[in-house]
């Protein structure tokens, strides 16, 4: 696209790492973005919010994959659960246009036979027609000659009358009076042809109209149509649904074999989401803590596009390393040296079935992230577990055992201490301390939401004070409650020259210094060299 003014960008831009994401409140978000499959009355393919246990089977189904994997993270922290169904439920996975077409097939031959019938009926009801009204054509020309019969009579009647009475014949009066009486018959047998020809001509006009088994079978047909058209549009969303799966099945196969990456398995349902489906975390207006997708995360390639939408919100992609030996995992692992990424190892039981340990992290992650969320997630406490599907050896002086050899290629396990499961693992993927990652997420956006009102202000001194009063004032926040050992915002005249002022760009330097975490801590046993006081 042509830029002739050159403009790189309209807005806040962090230099060093990361992207700036939409201006949230001043605190840490403890919300999830939970990737999974469901069914029940929530939506599909949108985004929805669960905050506790109460709807769960009604929004995602019950014993689906979501309410299993919301059962598990409700076990660690009543959080705000942001839900995407990645698959419609008409979808099958073993869909193919061969079905398709043979249920759109069966649709087209159900419908002509439909119509095969009425037709039958439309013509039987025509040929009745036809065969009632030539009856009635029949029956009408016996009427039209009994009525100018009638009519014959009459005039002969009405002649011998002008004749009697040119003739001043005796017998007038008789004849008149045998005349009148023969006019009342007549009159009274046209009434009756008058009778007879209204009641056929209504019976025609009854049978003119089609049958009621014929308009029975009208409304019928027409109701089935009108279901037609609805299934019509349920096999088009199947098909753009084959479209899009077959489209995105080849464009993985392509970053694998980029990656020279085999087809990698996991132990998933066969309705878990692809790649694209991550797409939609950048629709997602909510502030977010974690994204997780349990189980199937584990596949590098779909890890790796849920990786990329989630650094985007600056969340931290959790995901699962199914692995059964320190050896694979340590394969696994290293596909991944993103900073924020962290590794949760197996999977977890909390009494509705194996899930993903992802799950249970996010749950554990928010919980501590409501009083501070900077903090390490390794070391807190897990609830509700029953039993991990790959038991890891873990000891507090044991340099050798298990969980420390996960630790060392970056995978956070979940161990048995003595009171209880806990998470254990500092590291993200990128081998540095999680708590950074965590920590700077909200330092980016608690900047970012504070000085939205800068942009397109002018640049003077006034407007350059107050971004760094602000700035300050949010980090003497977190100097105080131990979230950064130290930090500070500062505009250096060497990096603002005029030549970068005068095109719009200005840069503020925000320096802070992390904490460092007890990772390891070291006793050292000693002799004091003091001697017994038994003399007073």
């Amino acid at each position: 696209m042509a830029n002739p003014n050159n403009l790189e960008h309209h807005g806040v831009e962090w230099i060093g790492g990361g992207t700036a994401s939409k201006p949230v409140a001043m605190k840490s978000s403890v919300s999830i973005a939970l990737f999974a499959r469901g069914e029940g009355t929530g939506p599909f393919r949108e985004w929805f919010e669960v905050r506790n246990e109460k709807k769960i089977d009604e929004l995602c189904g019950e014993g689906s994959q979501m309410a299993k994997y919301l059962h598990a993270i409700f076990s660690q922290c009543f959080c705000p659960v942001w839900c995407y169904k990645t698959r419609a439920a008409s979808l099958d996975a073993k869909d193919s246009q061969e079905e398709i077409d043979k249920d759109r097939s069966l649709i087209s031959d159900m419908k002509e036979v439909r119509d095969e019938k009425l037709e039958e009926l439309r013509q039987r009801d025509q040929q009745a027609v036809g065969e009632f009204q030539a009856a009635f054509n029949a029956r009408e020309e016996e009427r039209k000659r009994e009525e100018n019969e009638i009519k014959a009579k009459r005039k002969e009647d009405e002649d011998k009358i002008i004749q009697l009475e040119q003739g001043n014949d005796e017998g007038l009066e008789a004849f008149r009076l045998e005349v009148d009486e023969r006019e009342k018959e007549r009159v009274h047998r046209e009434g009756e042809i008058s009778l007879r020809r209204q009641k056929d001509q209504s019976d025609l006009d009854t049978v003119k109209g089609f049958s009621e088994e014929f308009n029975s079978l009208k409304e019928e047909n027409e109701r089935k149509d009108q279901e037609d058209l609805k299934k019509e549009q349920a096999l088009k969303k199947r098909e753009a649904d084959l479209k899009r799966l077959q489209e995105i099945t080849e464009r993985d196969e392509r970053i694998r074999s980029s990656w020279k990456l085999q087809k990698y398995s996991y132990n998933a349902h066969p309705d878990d989401p692809v790649s694209a489906d991550f797409r939609a975390l950048s629709s997602l207006g909510e502030d977010i803590k974690t994204v997780i997708c349990p189980d199937v995360s584990s596949d590098p390639v779909l890890a790796m596009e849920m990786i990329r939408y989630a650094l985007l919100k600056d969340a931290a992609p959790l995901i699962d390393c199914l692995e059964s030996s320190v050896q694979d995992a340590t394969t696994f692992s290293q596909r991944f040296s993103r900073e924020g990424v962290y590794i949760a190892y197996s999977r977890a039981d909390l009494g509705k079935g194996m899930v993903g340990m992802s799950a249970v992290y996010a749950g554990v992650i928010s919980r501590y992230s409501e009083e501070a969320g900077w903090l390490t997630p390794s070391n807190q406490k897990a609830f509700g577990i029953t039993g991990v599907e790959h038991v890891v050896g873990w000891g507090l002086k044991d340099k050798l055992c298990e969980a420390v050899d996960l630790n060392r290629v970056n995978i956070s396990p979940l161990v048995k201490t003595t009171d209880g499961w806990r998470v254990f693992g500092n590291r993200d993927a990128s081998g540095d301390f999680m708590h950074k990652f965590l920590t700077e997420a909200i330092i980016k956006k608690s900047i970012e939401s504070s000085i939205l009102w800068a942009v397109d202000q002018r640049i003077n001194m006034a407007t350059t004070d107050a971004v760094q009063n602000r700035v300050n004032s949010f980090l003497s926040i977190l100097i105080r409650e131990g979230a950064v050992y130290g930090g500070e915002c500062v505009i250096d005249e060497e990096e603002n020259p005029e030549s970068e002022m005068e095109q719009g760009r200005i840069t503020y330097s925000v320096l802070t210094k992390f904490p460092y975490i007890q990772e390891h801590i070291k006793i050292k046993r000693g002799v004091m060299d003091v001697k017994p006081d038994i003399f007073g």
